[in-house]
């Protein structure tokens, strides 16, 4: 009996040892954010919260993270990523015709409806599709140096669209918002569905991270800086460019 209370308990403290792993990010001087609290790296982490996240942030290189939840999957009791500069298009570069289409909320902490306040005033809830956000993703877009184009049509008609190569979709997979001082500090970690139009597949996805604390008193305009810098992820990366490339 104490042979088997001595196996339970080792098998317990494996468990548990199992869920901690030691997050470190280069550049060192990257700030690492936990959810949206500012810690240090490296960082020792609890993954037993899976819808937890961990996000690596500094000035001039694509922002980067991962869900507790992926970084189970690792199974692993040290991990280190590292951030890569952000940079132009190469000199040349044509891009096909892309249309952003839309984005969903995998997480259902983002997008709320509208709530009656006090005084009889409605407070406005966050609809991801409004002008703001759309027209804010096609302007990184168009000003990083892709084609964009404003068709109207989702995945199952992308067929009858004559223009549009290539559509997107953004997927909020992973949401933290901070209330930190002055207004709002929002985490987020986006997946990115490529779907060709010629192929009539999705053929690619492409996850990415972005954090913003600007001091905005505004929720969505927070929201759209963070958004934003996800995008940047999407624009910089290799495979992306590689599909988007006209040839």
């Amino acid at each position: 009996m104490k042979y088997l209370t001595f196996l339970f308990l080792i098998l317990i403290a494996n468990t548990s040892f199992s869920q901690k792993m030691i997050i470190k990010v280069n550049p060192s001087s990257t700030k690492l954010y936990l959810d949206c609290i500012p810690v240090g790296n490296p960082k020792k982490v609890n993954l037993k919260t899976p819808s937890m996240g961990i996000i690596g942030v500094k000035e001039g290189y694509i922002t980067q993270g991962y869900s507790f939840r992926d970084l189970a999957k690792k199974n692993s009791e040290t991990f280190t990523f590292e951030l890569k500069r952000i940079l132009p298009l190469p000199e040349g570069y044509i891009s096909k015709s892309i249309e952003f289409k839309k984005i969903t909320d995998a997480t259902g902490k983002v997008e709320k409806p509208d709530r009656p306040g006090l005084y009889g005033y409605t407070i406005k809830g966050t609809k991801l599709n409004s002008p703001l956000f759309i027209h804010s993703v096609c302007q990184s877009f168009t000003e990083f140096g892709y084609k964009m184009i404003n068709a109207d049509n989702m995945f199952e008609d992308a067929e009858k669209s004559e223009k549009a190569e290539l559509i997107i979709i953004a997927d909020l997979k992973y949401f933290s918002k901070g209330t930190i001082g002055v207004g709002f500090q929002i985490s987020l970690i986006v997946e990115w569905s490529i779907y060709s139009v010629s192929e009539k597949k999705v053929i690619q996805k492409i996850n990415t991270a972005g954090y913003s604390d600007k001091k905005e008193k505004k929720f969505n305009n927070e929201l759209s800086s963070a958004l934003g810098d996800a995008l940047l992820g999407l624009l910089n990366n290799a495979d992306f460019q590689k599909i988007a490339q006209k040839n």
